[in-house]
């Protein structure tokens, strides 16, 4: 199934990638967007929605960097988690670095302060996308 992401941000300079792989020690080049479809099933998970990819741009309020001092500082979660995502809710869609090399995905419930397991690997995540008719 092909994914389309809207409301995108346009191509990310490669000073402004730099400055956050930096700060993160990861690479990301796509910069804010809305899937659509957005909603996903996962067996181990349940059902859930992703909103937005998180900003490369400054400004923005979903600034990856922002986003991710934010989930070390005020809510003291390790610095192996980074984000990149973030659902209608308020709550975080993470990298989990934490056990290992190749990371899984975890999802931070910001009202419960705890981070619960999504699945396995980014493309596991892609292939829970649910069609606009509702099937996988």
């Amino acid at each position: 199934m092909k994914v389309c992401w809207m409301s995108t941000h346009g191509e990310v300079e490669e000073e402004t990638i730099n400055k956050v792989e930096k700060s993160l020690g990861m690479c990301k080049s796509e910069s804010r967007g809305t899937p659509i479809p957005g909603a996903f099933y996962l067996h181990e998970y349940g059902e859930g929605v992703i909103n937005r990819l998180l900003s490369f741009n400054e400004d923005s309020p979903i600034y990856i960097l922002k986003m991710w001092e934010s989930l070390n500082t005020i809510h003291e979660q390790p610095k192996e988690l980074i984000p990149f995502a973030n659902d209608p809710f308020g709550n975080v869609y993470c990298f989990d670095y934490r056990q290992k090399e190749t990371p899984s995905l975890v999802t931070y419930d910001h009202e419960e302060r705890d981070v619960e397991p999504l699945c396995c690997t980014f493309s596991d995540l892609m292939a829970g996308i649910v069609k606009e008719d509702g099937d996988f």
